[in-house]
């Protein structure tokens, strides 16, 4: 005999009273097909953000809408060569092993500058000790990587208690035997890599969906995956190749989005003309075009600054030679200034006075670029704009004010 349904009865709108008795209703019905898992909802389940803490970061709070990293989630990051993608990424791995926490890197471009990776962690120690690196060749060899490192985690820590970020650098650069196969048949690189770059984004995109349900969700993890600016599928042959998921409307094209909870395109500030300042600073956009935990189309800007003389050390171990131009030299960053970010954040477009509800002022930011004062704060001697974001950063409950100024869910504390 077919179990009873709930039923809505015809006629006039439902009652408040009626609405909860038929939402009941409703709730045993499919308890029963369903099973209680699947289909109940505790009050504990309606705030499902949780993460490391971003300390000290109010501006990436506010492109990502959270002050935590969230775990069981997808970060990627978008974004024209040399413009520090990587560097974010390993600033967002950096936060992990000082947790402490494992980053399992997963190196599909066989470039990366561990000079650069030791001058951002600046511990030897956590990149000995908490870094776990997978060279791979192909996409194959990267869900493989993949799928161990996930499983290995939920078989040696059970409790899952130990945060771990699943870092690719970068899917772009995948390729698979198929096509290796298909260019060295042919000759022509156009033909396989044009079509192949569909089947690969069609692969990512299936492998992504098991992995995400199998080694994210309720873990303290976290997968983040670099990838390059989407290319037309004609214009991915010959020289002109960029490797890439393609644009919608070109083949393969609707294959490009990875369900990610946020995609942060990263770009280059035009305009720093001095030499000088253009050899120790990098300076980025950071833009949310996707954003599941905050409105999209916020944007920052921060500048990664370099440590100080150039270091004339190069991945192959030598010095600056004949063939070898001032362009390729590598050089040793401290780190993303977050704190001139917050103060460039905060007098975008020339505002300066910020106010919770309407009445009193949360901050008033007075003066010109690096000549600050902030009577909140009791700043009345000119500071810069670095000083004034770590007088900022260092205030509780200022951190609070703007947190709740800027629409930036702060995670509530344990009990």
């Amino acid at each position: 005999m077919p179990r009873k349904r709930a039923k809505a009865a015809p006629g006039a709108q439902a009652s408040g009273g009626e609405m909860m008795e038929l939402a009941a209703a409703l709730r045993d019905s499919t308890t029963r097909e369903l099973g209680k898992s699947d289909i109940m909802v505790e009050p504990a389940e309606l705030d499902t953000v949780s993460g490391l803490p971003l300390h000290g970061n109010i501006p990436l709070q506010y492109v990502l809408g959270v002050d935590v990293l969230p775990f069981g989630r997808t970060l990627s990051f978008v974004g024209k060569e040399g413009t520090l993608k990587s560097m974010l990424g390993w600033y967002i791995a950096t936060i992990f092993m000082r947790s402490p926490g494992l980053v399992n890197f997963i190196d599909t471009e066989h470039k990366t500058n561990m000079d650069q990776v030791r001058g951002l962690t600046k511990n030897d120690t956590l990149l000995e000790s908490l870094l776990f690196r997978a060279t791979v060749m192909d996409i194959n060899q990267m869900n493989a990587a993949m799928g161990k490192y996930g499983a290995e985690y939920d078989k040696l820590c059970p409790a899952r208690n130990v945060p771990i970020l699943y870092f690719i650098d970068s899917i772009g650069a995948l390729t698979s035997g198929k096509a290796v196969a298909a260019m060295e048949k042919t000759g022509d690189a156009s033909t396989a890599a044009g079509y192949e770059a569909a089947r690969r984004a069609s692969d990512l995109t299936e492998q992504f969906r098991a992995f995400v349900p199998r080694f994210l969700m309720g873990r303290p993890a976290i997968l983040i995956f670099i990838n390059h600016i989407k290319v037309k599928m004609e214009e991915a042959g010959g020289s002109n190749f960029s490797p890439g998921p393609p644009e919608k409307g070109s083949p393969g094209g609707v294959h490009k989005d990875y369900m990610n909870t946020a995609t942060l395109e990263l770009t280059k500030v035009k305009g720093k003309t001095d030499e000088a300042v253009k050899a120790a600073y990098a300076t980025i956009f950071i833009k949310s075009l996707k954003a599941a935990l905050a409105p999209t189309g916020r944007k920052i800007m921060v500048t990664l600054i370099s440590e100080g003389p150039v270091n004339r050390r190069y991945p192959d171990g030598d010095t600056l030679g004949d063939l070898e131009s001032e362009d390729d030299v590598q050089r040793l960053y401290a780190d993303f200034d977050w704190d001139t970010a917050l103060v460039e954040l905060l007098t975008r477009e020339g505002k300066t006075t910020y106010s919770k509800d309407r009445k009193k002022s949360v901050i008033t930011i007075q003066g010109t670029p690096n000549k600050r004062k902030c009577p909140e704060l009791g700043i009345t001697d000119v500071v810069t704009d670095a000083e004034l974001g770590a007088a900022i950063h260092g205030n509780p409950e200022m951190v609070k004010a703007l947190q709740d100024v800027l629409g930036i869910y702060r995670k509530p504390k344990p009990q």
